[in-house]
């Protein structure tokens, strides 16, 4: 959620992508992982947050 009451800019180019899946399971202590998506345009430095799922069962 984004709140703002005055101007907004964004400088730069973005990527294709801002988001993909994991297309292969990333475990604890791994240095790579595998996405299902064309990442073009992701930089090194680039901040990637790769958040848990959930599939219902227990």
């Amino acid at each position: 959620m984004l709140v703002n009451t005055g101007g907004l800019q964004f400088f730069g180019n973005p990527p294709k992508n801002v988001w993909t899946r994991l297309s292969a399971t990333a475990l604890i202590g791994d240095s790579s992982i595998t996405v299902a998506d064309d990442i073009t345009g992701w930089k090194v430095n680039d901040y990637v947050i790769i958040a848990p799922s959930y599939d219902g069962k227990k």
